[in-house]
């Protein structure tokens, strides 16, 4: 998707993050994250140079009913 990798490429290379070549980037995701979105940001970051990870977790017990 077109509008998913640019908002990608706007949050890390530009307008938030400003991730660097070499830099490392971990992006944190659990069960509930919508995994197109998690690798859209993997991908940004590695097309930015960056040294990427994903380190995903179970979604916490009770996690949005509080």
């Amino acid at each position: 998707d077109i509008t998913l990798k640019q908002a990608a490429d706007k949050l890390i290379k530009r307008k938030f993050f400003g991730v660097k070549p070499e830099e490392n980037v971990i992006i944190t995701a659990d069960d509930d994250s919508d995994a197109s979105v998690v690798e859209a940001v993997k991908n940004s970051a590695k097309n930015a140079g960056a040294h990427a990870m994903v380190i995903s977790v179970p979604t916490p017990g009770g996690v949005g009913k509080a």
